[in-house]
């Protein structure tokens, strides 16, 4: 631990090596050798009080590196940033003060100037203001061991550039502290913070969301801790549906229902004098306005399909535009009309237009004449990088158009020199590269265009390909998660491409396509992946234990990429005596079984199955495969028998763990799949083996959705098998809707229920949870008010039919004619209950859990709800996340959560790695999955 915290001192941050240092010094140390040193590190902060590393989006993409980069107190990544900050710091630090009170200053100006790396160091005050008061206070004490903070303060004074920063810190603090302090002054008139708002088109329709700015983050983590703790609720100008506080201090949009918007000098949050909060905070919230004022003006679509508003008045040319203006106003003919909203006439218009740049003028908006770029010297290769890129001594050239001004052009070479051009109009301008590295090319109103020169090879080929296929394993061939990248130097065209697949040795099956223009990548929604991995393919593919695809393009590339199998499939035997045998290709597997009390813990074992309780058979070579289950148990069952399996003592979030310490992710996903897919011999063993897989189901939920998720979850578990409609008619007689006061018995209470539902279903009625959320019309409450009265009918004719005299008398007892208000009450608490909205309260951001909410899962089929949360992912999912969803590990999420033994055959392992990463996601899914089984009945 000591030497894998040294390195991490010298540690240079991303993109620096530290594990080829670490193997230079310590040894080679693999992937097993890296979790081990975490689980060291995890251990011994356990034991003796140490820090951990916070979750950071770099802490968990780095997850091993992260303990003795942190332990290292102070790397030298940060010595020079953290000597800068100080250097900027406009206000006087209190060395005698709190940790927080001492941070808090700093931490505003990393946020400026110091990098993401610093602002997450500062998070840890106690560490960041024993290092802090050292180097500004050198003879004090500072709470961590004088020898470390002596060897960091002496380090930095090596590097000449942090200690000229640290020497200006020092001086002014002493210049700030001499000060006399000054009188408080009058508390200045708030300036008001305006919330830019978000044009949104769905199914084309356009509605309002509000991106509400935020305060510094200790201000905001207060301010939003109070006001959860009393649930407090906002109303946008005192109107509409109530925000929840949190979502106020989140960075997520807020959806708005406004009929008409008013005045911009409105508070968008009133009476906020009377919260608990900070004085900051209140000003913060009483000072939030929108801009209203009609015309306004947002940049165009995004992909996900939102507008932003524009603050300035300057639009440029170079692009489109959205504009709300009074339905009085003429727009060009140019214009496309996308509709209303707000009492207000969308409009998307091509700011190149002159008759659009005419209109926008007339409304105040000027339109700006941009600097059109373009390349016109030699080829750039690799065309699909962000950054273009060059070989060394190609011919760069480039053209400025500028038509109403001057063009400019400043470039920046790899050592920093620079050289400008100007021109009047057009500039084209142009130099052979000849030096390695990255150029930056400024021009215009601050645009700035990137490009990297390499070094040039020897003998290029006129066409390259590469492959990008995960794990490599035949697994992911078949599934398709594979890209084939081609590139070249100068396009190819109408080449013909060849494809074959063998496995293990002998070629299955070669498809031949025209290359679309390189370059290019074939995805795996290319056509030629599903004329070459037809049904029959893909079962050869899946049996096979190697796979080799050889690509051929006729001419000018000949390559070949090699696949292995991952998971070897096997079979299991029972033999006369009762062993069981399991085998593959190679020949007889070891066998591992596990029992109820210990589901996760597989141990080698013997083979027999006279036991007298179920266990879990696996096999494998060294270790379990990871499919096969075969579960075995007694034909007696006695009540009070039903095995409960023993909670680990801890279950953690990371991917891998020791498997004596702690069960990870990983291992309770493989245990639950493992118990769902094994097979039984009994009807009881299949109830017993039931139980397990509950109890590891709820384990599984606790480690990919959190504790809160899962108790939540667990008081909810009486309604998941209830439908919407028994759930309405529930509703109707808790709330005495549409059920007469008549005397029945228990039996005819029940058929009663039966004919609604009967009724309900045979009629079609439009009860789903999208029409709950709006009330209901009065046609609809007719129709309801017929269902109960035929239902009583009916009641009557079934009881009258048998014999038996009915209790009531349709004339006079049976009065069904409810107002629809009544209505809308049964149906809303209905929704609440059928749509688990419980659950969609614990989803982020609370908009988006209301787009699931909204969603028909009982009319939808596995793929259109896989379509929809891998839409709502792409959607909604926080940009820091690295890890990537596609919409194959979105059904095998799916499935996981629906049917494990379903997953056993999916790609299981990389979706659970994503869900332990994405707990946001995870919730969605899981939330997808308890709507689609209460649709099926709770199965």
């Amino acid at each position: 631990m000591v030497a894998a915290t040294e390195i991490g001192y010298a540690y240079l941050g991303t993109g620096t090596d530290f594990w080829p240092i670490f193997a230079e010094q310590l040894g080679e140390a693999s992937f097993a050798d890296r979790a081990a040193l975490s689980n060291l590190f995890q251990r011994s902060s356990a034991k003796l009080g140490l820090a951990q590393p916070p979750d950071t989006p770099w802490n968990l993409a780095f997850c091993h590196i992260a303990w003795p980069v942190m332990h290292a107190i102070l790397p030298i990544e940060l010595h020079r940033p953290l000597a800068r900050t100080l250097r900027e710091v406009r206000a006087h630090l209190d060395v005698s003060g709190s940790d927080a009170g001492l941070i808090a200053p700093i931490r505003n100006r990393a946020q400026l100037t110091g990098g993401v790396r610093l602002i997450a160091w500062l998070d840890d005050h106690y560490t960041a203001a024993a290092v802090i008061r050292r180097f500004l206070q050198p003879n004090g004490t500072h709470g961590i061991a004088s020898s470390a903070l002596n060897r960091i303060a002496a380090d930095l004074a090596s590097d000449e550039s942090a200690n000229t920063a640290l020497r200006e810190a020092r001086k002014r603090q002493k210049a700030l502290e001499a000060q006399p302090r000054q009188r408080p002054r009058r508390r200045a008139e708030i300036e008001p913070k305006f919330a830019p708002l978000i044009l949104r088109t769905v199914e084309q329709r356009l509605s309002f969301a509000l991106k509400i700015p935020q305060m510094q983050q200790a201000a905001r983590d207060s301010a939003r801790s109070a006001l959860d703790a009393m649930r407090w609720r906002a109303f946008l100008w005192g109107d509409g549906r109530p925000v929840p506080g949190r979502n106020i201090f989140s960075d997520f949009p807020l959806q708005l229902q406004v009929e008409a918007l008013p005045g911009t000098d409105v508070p968008l949050i009133a009476d906020v004098a009377d919260l608990p909060i900070a004085q900051e905070a209140k000003d913060f919230l009483g000072s939030l306005r929108v801009a209203t004022a009609a015309p306004i003006l947002f940049s165009d679509f995004s992909d996900e399909g939102d507008a932003l508003q524009r603050s300035g008045a300057a639009i440029a040319d170079s692009g489109h535009c959205i504009l709300l203006a009074d339905p009085a106003q003429i727009a060009p003919p140019s214009a496309e009309q996308l509709g209303r909203v707000a009492g207000l006439r969308g409009y998307r218009l091509d700011a190149a237009d002159p008759a659009n740049q005419v209109w926008l003028a007339a409304l105040g908006f000027a339109v700006r004449q941009t600097t059109r770029f373009s390349w016109i010297g030699d080829v750039e290769i690799e065309q699909h990088r962000p950054v273009p890129r060059f070989h060394v001594g190609n011919f760069i050239a480039f053209e400025l158009n500028a038509p109403c001004g001057n063009c400019e052009a400043r470039l920046t070479t790899p050592d920093g020199k620079q050289s400008a051009l100007a021109g009047v109009g057009t500039l084209m301008a142009g130099f052979t590269a000849s030096d390695l590295g990255l150029y930056r090319l400024r021009y215009g109103a601050g645009e700035e265009q990137l490009f990297e020169v390499i070094a040039a090879e020897d003998d290029p080929n006129l066409l390259t390909v590469d492959i990008d296929a995960g794990t490599a394993s035949t697994a992911d061939l078949a599934d398709r998660q594979i890209t084939l990248r081609f590139d070249s130097a100068a396009p190819v065209q109408e080449a013909e491409l060849e494809l074959t697949l063998c496995c293990d040795g002998r070629a299955v099956k070669t498809v031949r396509e025209i290359l679309p223009d390189t370059p290019c990548r074939l995805g795996g929604d290319h056509i030629i992946w599903e004329r070459l991995l037809d049904t029959d393919t893909v079962e050869r593919l899946l049996s096979a234990r190697r796979a080799e695809l050889c690509v051929i393009v006729t001419g000018l590339l000949e390559a070949s990429f090699a696949f292995e199998q991952v998971t070897a499939p096997f079979a299991w035997s029972k033999q006369a005596d009762g062993q069981l045998v399991a085998s593959d290709e190679s020949g007889e597997l070891s066998i591992f079984a596990a029992q109820p009390q210990q589901p996760l813990l597989l141990a080698a074992t013997t083979n027999s199955t006279t036991v007298d309780d179920i266990r879990l058979f696996r096999a494998g070579h060294d270790r379990p495969l990871q499919a096969g289950g075969y579960c075995v148990g007694p034909r007696i069952w006695r009540g009070g028998d039903v095995p409960r399996a023993r909670k680990p003592d801890r279950l953690v979030r990371q991917f891998a763990s020791d498997r004596d310490q702690a069960a990870d992710g990983r291992a309770t996903v493989d245990a639950l799949i493992g118990w769902s897919a094994a097979a039984v011999d009994h009807p009881v063993t299949q109830f017993r083996r039931g139980q397990i897989v509950r109890q590891l189901e709820a384990w599984v939920v606790q480690q990919l959705c959190g504790e809160a998720w899962e108790e939540q979850e667990a008081a909810l578990a009486e309604r998941r098998g209830r439908s919407f409609v028994s759930a309405f008619l529930a509703a109707c007689a808790r709330l005495q809707v549409g059920y007469c006061d008549v005397q029945m018995s228990r039996a005819q209470r029940a058929l009663l229920d039966r004919i609604l539902i009967r009724l309900i279903d045979a009629r079609a009625l439009p009860i789903t949870l999208e029409a709950s959320r709006e009330p209901i019309e009065e046609e609809l409450g007719i129709v309801l008010d017929e269902v109960f009265y035929d239902a009583y009918v009916a009641l009557a004719d079934d009881i009258e039919s048998v014999g038996d005299t009915c209790p009531f008398n349709l004339d006079e007892d049976v009065d069904v004619g409810e107002v629809s208000e009544n209505w809308d009450k049964a149906l809303r608490a209905a929704a609440r209950e059928a749509a688990l909205i419980e659950m969609v309260d614990l989803l982020r951001p609370l908009d988006a859990g209301d787009t699931l909410s909204l969603a028909d899962f009982e009319s939808m089929l596995p793929d259109d709800i896989v379509d929809l949360l891998y839409g709502w992912i792409i959607k909604n999912r926080p940009a820091h996340h690295a890890r990537q969803w596609n919409r194959d590990l979105v059904e095998s999420a799916y499935w996981l959560f629906v049917r494990p033994a379903v997953a056993a055959r999916l790609s299981w392992k990389a979706a659970t790695e994503r869900l332990l990463a994405d707990s946001f996601s995870a919730r969605a899914i899981r939330y997808a999955a308890l709507r689609t089984r209460t649709s099926m009945g709770g199965k």
